[in-house]
């Protein structure tokens, strides 16, 4: 059986995303993720999802439920009112193991040169904690929120017995925080020169935009 988790700070209540929180989370997503990612804007992805229905449970399908099916994802719930206003996902990277993408075009070519570095040697370990979707309801933003979403995954990941942390950030805000939390810099990747075959993959990016790949040991 799991073990539970629950932490309760300002009002906010941090807790484990479950199977049965999936209709919530994937709104969350798609209504307060998709329009400020700058990756999703710069491809486009952000529009498209709201008017596609198929493709949007398809993709929510294979981003979402793996992710809350490993128990390792933290939520963010108004203590007052029940709401889920945060969310942040993660998921386990196994040494050895094929790294598989649930993102089709552009993104999924930029993610994988952006992640193109060695994070076990790094921090010497055989699994890491992968952090994918951080991301506050818009209404709740700076309060801090993301922050401890951030602080309670990787208190979750130690209490499991992990040592390591992962994650790319595209947001400035995010990459902000990441820096603040004394995360180590592993890479960096231009979006909005990135190319394919010599033509630029995001037309819509804002010029000097970057994406970084940042690491954490636990100790």
């Amino acid at each position: 059986m799991t073990q539970e988790y629950r932490k309760e700070k300002n009002g906010i209540i941090y807790e484990i995303a479950k199977p049965e929180h999936y209709e919530d989370m994937k709104r969350l997503f798609l209504h307060d993720f998709m329009d400020r990612e700058p990756l999703s804007m710069a491809a486009g992805h952000n529009n498209e999802f709201k008017t596609d229905e198929e493709k949007e449970s398809e993709i929510m399908r294979k981003w979402l439920t793996p992710l809350h099916e490993s128990q390792l994802s933290i939520l963010a719930k108004d203590a007052a009112t029940n709401e889920i206003i945060g969310l942040r996902t993660c998921k386990i990277l196994r040494k050895g193991c094929k790294k598989e993408s649930n993102i089709e075009g552009s993104i999924s070519s930029y993610l994988e040169d952006l992640k193109n570095f060695d994070l076990f040697e790094k921090y010497g370990v055989e699994e890491i904690i992968e952090f994918t979707f951080l991301v506050v309801k818009h209404t709740h933003t700076r309060q801090g929120i993301a922050k401890e979403l951030v602080l309670k995954a990787m208190e979750l990941a130690k209490e499991r017995g992990f040592c390591a942390v992962t994650v790319i950030a595209t947001n400035p805000i995010t990459i902000s925080m990441f820096e603040k939390l004394n995360f180590d810099i592993l890479k960096e990747l231009s979006i909005s020169d990135y190319t394919i075959d010599g033509v630029k993959a995001f037309p819509n990016a804002v010029e000097g935009h970057i994406g970084k790949l940042y690491g954490k040991k636990l100790l």
